[in-house]
């Protein structure tokens, strides 16, 4: 149908329409003025029309609920219905004329209103299901749909408005006897609803999917931000890119791993011995799955790999952020509401999960798959405590007993993991007594090696073959061992060569890597030395490039370092060739960002251009650092991590020192992609971790050197160093990366050293005449930012030069405010002692004593109250200490407040009230403890809802909401604001468990 006769039928339609209403009304809503243009407003017309009215005023609020729906739809109808087309007509205006002469026709009696009710509810119930057909593209036979839906509701409005004005009403509408025209009228708008769902069915089975597709995807995204697990898929893929064609079959096509795949809540462990082959072996288990179920959405495969080369990779937490993260990627149904409500008590992913947290959504994940498949390599890489509560996950994981998890994770042989998992281990693999397998994998890397090896690929059949054997023989299941040796076969040019070196290769590890060191030309020592301790002991992965250039720093006899560019490599790539077997490239290029880490495209013509340089093998770190070395000939490089950090530290600062060009020339030259710059942001970044390990001010170089940088606030490098990477705990516009920032806006070298509590640096400093009273950054001041650090040396020097112990500024207006809400209780007995307001007003918690209740600090609390500290305090962002205390959900706290004689119902701050606080942040014992001192459950509180029970509702807080409802909670309370009622907040993040306990309360 053409478009013009498509707009003249829907004219014709809706003019017939308002024909039947005309006679039935003996009203023309087109010619009726109404100075109304959206629901809110012609419920505020009908409201002033029939406010005086005694049956109303009882009725209004009932009647408004269930016709502000109708009137949205109207509008959204009215809309769609005139789309593209030159209809002369505004359907949305007279309903509404319509609905207002309806309820003008009521005339006070309750009846009437009663059935006004049931004729907006029942029309409701059917209409609102076509709400989600609004958001699709709407077609001209849809539109046709609206136009005829349009038309029935008028004519529906003017038949009831007929029976009304007739008075032939006497009874509820459901039970009344007579009023067959209007429920016809009903059902032929039922029936033309019913007609657009069908037809909009074909569109929305794509739509819907597409629209569903597009949520999910953001919601992994907004995952993916929040948790900010590392990548483990660079490890996969170099341990996939060194496996050999072939390697592993004899276990993915093994009993046991077919086994464990088949068998519900099953766990497979692999042990082995350093460089047995476990990771390669993990990543062809890991590449099996993910071929066999690929396509199968009701299978998932989460992997992980701890590294000991990634500080991010040896954590337990980011294990756990990693595997939530590729679940929710790959599920392609609902994403279970428990992760949601999680995401949104955090604030929308504004605050970290809790460990609770994470095993439950790790738990609710893995539920979603009828096969979670959970991979986890090398867990003896996460070490310490880390390890610990890796293995106490482990064992919670098991005792989930989910028939759909299947777990597989390897590691050396080490008691205490062997303690943990023994018990829930279903198939032990050990590497050892598979020897015969593993050579198998081990013959085939040595046949691949042997052909496209530039060098060994020149031997004839007969020396390959004795290669081949005496290192099988020889390697005893270590494909590390095989990798280290390789380097001596390559220089052989001779049979005898070969035959003596073959018969020369040492037994271990151990002794392979002592021998390498040893062979290392003596001139390069030094330098090996200085990469081999920054590849142990630095504060994050380094590139090819970072390592190149920290051997352009050369110490003195006199232990000085300066930057000497004569020193620098030929090429970055020398590193490898200095360095041997001893390191490896990762397969992933980066880039060090003023922000961390990101992926980037490899540039061509550098193909090794930020590819992170690692130890070969963890086994190459441990022996480096071990007592071993001592006592072997390679004893020279042996590596102490104080000293190790020492010479860090130096080499950063002196690479710093470099960097002297004024007006931020240098600093927009130390952050380009430039392998004579490359170590600028890593040591912005990190000498000061580097300077604190290695003894600070107790090693005398190292001191010295950092005043060089921080002697004086025009110093360029000092200025360049700042403008690159600012260490200001909480960075504002001021602290941001900026070329252009001056003497005027960084606040001066004893700020720093104040906050990093160097005493002898800040003594120096003073004693150079700093200005002490120097404004600071965020923390306002030198005093300020010591108390935040907790550094009670520096602050009572600083106090004993005369700074005054109360001067103003900052985020937490005062130092006693930053000591006590970071918890420091030495720090705030000096400055209370020392003269300290306790009462004094500012800063972002108003005073010290809301700043330490909002930090859960008990004991500095009670201190504080000792001294006098008034509860009654009326500030900051809380308003109050109680708020305070409820908000960090410190029971305790709020306990001895309450035993004080505060008002537990006080009104203030950004909460309102504790009671809403604590339920918005869903601390249960807080609320519980609230309501029993008599916390009124129905006041009005702040935030974005009114009620604590919307708050609690909205955030996922069942636990809460069960309290606040047994403590009389109004179920049907609604918020003046427009956010609806409890059930509207839990409908509205999908909670089906609080929607069900709030109807079961009767909502």
């Amino acid at each position: 149908m053409a478009e013009s006769e498509s707009n003249t039928r829907f004219s014709a339609i809706w003019a017939l329409a308002l024909e039947e209403y005309r006679s039935d009304t003996n009203k023309d809503p087109t010619s009726t003025p109404l100075e109304a243009d959206s629901p809110d407003a012609l419920l505020a017309v009908i409201d002033e029309k029939q406010r005086t009215f005694k049956h109303y005023r009882s009725k209004g609020e009932k009647i408004r609920r269930v016709l502000k729906p109708i009137l949205e739809l109207v509008l959204l109808f009215s809309e769609a219905a005139g789309e593209g087309t030159a209809l002369t007509f505004l359907p949305s205006k007279a309903i509404f004329v319509a609905i207002r002469v309806l309820l003008g026709a009521a005339k006070n009696v309750t009846a009437k209103y009663d059935a006004i009710i049931d004729v907006f509810e029942e029309m409701g119930n059917f209409l609102d299901r076509l709400r989600v057909y609004m958001q699709q593209d709407v077609t001209a036979p849809m539109r046709k749909i609206f136009v005829e839906i349009l038309s029935q509701m008028l004519r529906t409005f003017g038949i009831f408005t007929k029976f009304m004005k007739r008075n032939r009403l006497t009874h509820y509408f459901r039970g009344l006897v007579g009023m067959d025209d209007v429920k016809g009228e009903l059902e032929k708008l039922r029936g033309l609803s019913n007609q657009e769902i069908q037809m909009a069915t074909t569109v929305t089975l794509v739509n819907t999917t597409e629209i569903v597709n597009k949520l999910r995807d953001e919601f992994e995204t907004k995952i993916r931000a929040w948790l900010s697990p590392p990548d483990p898929s660079t490890n996969h893929n170099t341990a996939s890119h060194i496996r050999q064609s072939g390697t592993g079959e004899w276990f993915v096509g093994g009993d046991d791993f077919q086994n464990w795949t088949q068998d519900p809540n099953s766990f497979i462990w692999i042990r082995g011995i350093p460089g047995n082959g476990k990771t390669v072996l993990c990543s062809k288990a890991i590449d099996t799955l993910q071929h066999r179920y690929h396509g199968d959405a009701s299978v998932a495969v989460a992997y992980f790999y701890f590294d000991f080369n990634d500080h991010a990779k040896m954590l337990f937490r980011a294990a756990i952020n990693s595997l939530i993260t590729q679940l929710v990627a790959q599920c392609h149904g609902t994403i279970p509401i428990t992760v949601k409500n999680i995401y949104t008590r955090c604030y929308n992913g504004t605050q970290q999960p809790s460990y609770d947290d994470l095993t439950m959504v790790l738990k609710e994940m893995a539920a979603c798959f009828d096969r979670t498949f959970i991979v986890l390599d090398a867990l003896d890489e996460c070490a310490g405590l880390e390890r610990t509560s890796l293995l106490q996950f482990l064992s919670q994981m098991k005792d989930w007993g989910l028939a759909s998890l299947r777990t597989l994770v390897t590691s050396r042989s080490v008691l205490e993991i062997e303690d943990a998992i023994a018990s829930q281990v279903d198939w032990r693999l050990d590497l050892q007594t598979e020897a015969r397998f593993v050579n198998q994998d081990i013959q085939m890397y040595l046949d691949s090696l042997l052909s496209r090896d530039f060098s060994l690929r020149k031997w004839g059949a007969e020396e390959k073959a004795m290669i081949s054997e005496t290192l099988l023989e020889r390697a005893c299941g270590m494909f590390q061992w095989i990798r280290c040796q390789l380097d001596t076969l390559r220089m052989c040019v001779s049979y005898a060569d070969l035959e003596a070196a073959l018969v020369g290769l040492p037994k271990t590890l151990d002794a392979t890597y002592e021998r390498i060191l040893q062979n290392i030309p003596e001139d390069h020592q030094p330098r090996v030395h200085t990469i081999l301790q920054f590849l142990c002991f630095s504060a994050s992965p380094m590139t090819l490039q970072e390592i190149a250039e920290v051997v352009t720093i050369e110490e003195d006899s006199l232990t000085v370092a300066r930057y000497e560019p004569r020193r620098r490599l030929r090429s970055p790539e020398d590193v490898l060739t200095l360095c041997g077997s001893l390191v490896s490239l990762s397969s992933k290029t980066v880039t060090r960002g003023m922000f961390g880490w990101s992926t980037s495209p490899v540039d061509p013509a550098h193909s090794s251009f930020g590819k992170i340089l690692r130890p070969s093998h963890f086994s190459v770190q441990e022996f480096l650092i071990s007592q071993r070395i001592q006592a072997g000939k390679a004893w020279n490089y042996g590596i102490n991590a104080g000293l190790a950090h020492r010479s860090m530290g130096l080499t950063c600062i002196a690479y710093l020192l470099r960097f002297d060009g004024p007006d931020g020339s240098d600093t927009n030259r130390m952050t380009h992609r430039d392998s004579e710059v490359a170590l600028s942001p890593y040591a912005s970044w990190h000498w000061m971790e580097h300077f604190q390990a290695g003894g600070a001010e107790a090693c005398i170089p190292l001191r010295k050197l950092a005043l060089e940088l921080l002697h004086h606030p025009r110093c360029e490098q000092f200025l360049n160093w700042i403008r690159v990477k600012d260490p200001d705990p909480r960075p504002n516009d001021m602290t941001q990366f900026s070329s252009e920032r001056d003497t005027e806006e960084t606040p001066n070298p004893l700020y720093y050293s104040a906050l990093y509590g160097w005493v002898e640096i800040s003594r120096h400093l003073l004693g150079q005449g700093a200005d002490i009273g120097a404004k600071g950054s965020t923390l306002g001041n030198a005093l300020q930012a010591a108390s935040y650090g907790g550094h009670e040396g520096v602050v009572n020097i600083l106090l004993d030069r005369g700074l005054d112990v109360n001067v103003c500024g900052g985020d937490y207006g005062n130092a006693l405010q930053a000591a006590s809400h970071k918890g420091h209780e030495p720090v705030v007995s000096v400055l209370l002692t020392r003269g300290a307001h306790v009462n004094a007003q500012g800063g972002y918690f108003g005073n010290a004593l809301q700043a330490a209740a909002a930090g859960g600090h008990e004991s500095i609390v009670r201190l504080l109250l000792g001294r006098g500290a008034s509860v009654d305090s009326q500030e900051g962002c809380f308003g109050n200490v109680l708020q305070a205390a409820a908000f960090a959900g410190s029971t305790v706290i709020v306990r001895l407040l309450l035993e004080r004689g505060m008002d537990v119902n006080m009104f203030g701050g950004d909460f309102g009230t504790a009671l809403y606080a604590a339920s918005c942040c869903g601390h249960k014992e807080t609320v519980q403890l609230l309501i029993e001192r008599g916390a009124d459950v129905n006041a009005e509180g702040g935030d974005n809802c009114r009620y604590a029970l919307h708050a609690a509702a909205l955030r996922g807080h069942i636990d809460v909401v069960q309290l606040l409802l047994e403590g009389g909670a109004d179920v049907d309370a609604e918020d003046p604001g427009g956010n609806g009622t409890a059930l509207g907040a839990a409908r509205y993040i999908g909670d089906e468990e609080i929607v069900q306990l709030l109807i079961a309360n009767g909502a």
